[in-house]
């Protein structure tokens, strides 16, 4: 997470020389938005199709708590995941 008042931005590209294809993909978060970038990623993710993907995210918290099935969903991340 960036420090209070910072922006991180986080990003990767991929490009194909066959069928002259690229793609970009970018998160910007600040101090507090970390499991709203992550939740976002994952609705656009499915809304367009795909069921079948693998989500990396560098919040160990978060990530737990994704794989948790107990987890608390009146917890402040089970509220925005």
């Amino acid at each position: 997470m960036p420090p209070s008042s910072r922006l991180k931005i986080n990003f990767d590209g991929a490009w194909c020389k066959d069928s002259l294809v690229g793609c970009l993909g970018v998160i910007v978060r600040d101090d507090r938005a970390e499991a709203m970038a992550t939740r976002a990623c994952s609705v656009w993710t499915y809304s367009r199709g795909f069921r079948n993907f693998l989500l990396e995210e560098d919040s160990l918290q978060i990530m737990t708590t994704l794989c948790d099935t107990s987890t608390n969903m009146s917890s402040t991340i089970g509220q925005l995941v």
